[in-house]
């Protein structure tokens, strides 16, 4: 005995084409993903320089950028800078970071060494984090 087929109701040459379009649909709404626009920002727009070394973004949303030639932050719409006549004591800056125990303190690591590199920020001053005191304290 013949094993039984199933038949489709209706053409099978039109479920074909039906599959086939929906198919092409698909393909085409892939390709039109949203795009975001892509902003580039310079010494034009108010970044204090141009070679970026590091990128955090704390808490509250702004973006701190550490260059070479101090820390530029960005609020979404435009930069305050900081440099050695802020307090920073070394213009070079290679990492940023944010205290997860206390947010919005923000440390810096500048190419002084370990007692003139480390700085966090203590309203809006910039202070060195000495180890030989850190140990002291221990």
């Amino acid at each position: 005995m013949k094993p039984h087929r199933l038949k489709y109701p209706g053409n099978s040459t039109a479920i074909k084409i039906f599959v086939c379009v929906l198919f092409l649909l698909s393909c085409f709404s892939l390709g039109k993903s949203q795009v975001r626009p892509l902003h580039y920002y310079t010494v034009r727009e108010g970044l204090i320089s141009n070679y970026v070394m590091t990128i955090c973004q704390d808490s509250k949303g702004y973006l701190w950028i550490g260059t070479t030639d101090g820390i530029s932050i960005f609020d979404g719409t435009k930069f305050n800078n900081i440099t050695t006549a802020d307090g920073l004591s070394f213009s070079l800056v290679n990492d940023i970071i944010e205290r997860k125990k206390n947010p919005c303190e923000m440390w810096t690591a500048t190419n002084g060494g370990s007692d003139e590199g480390t700085f966090y920020l203590d309203n809006g001053k910039f202070v060195p984090f000495l180890i030989m005191n850190f140990l002291i304290l221990l």
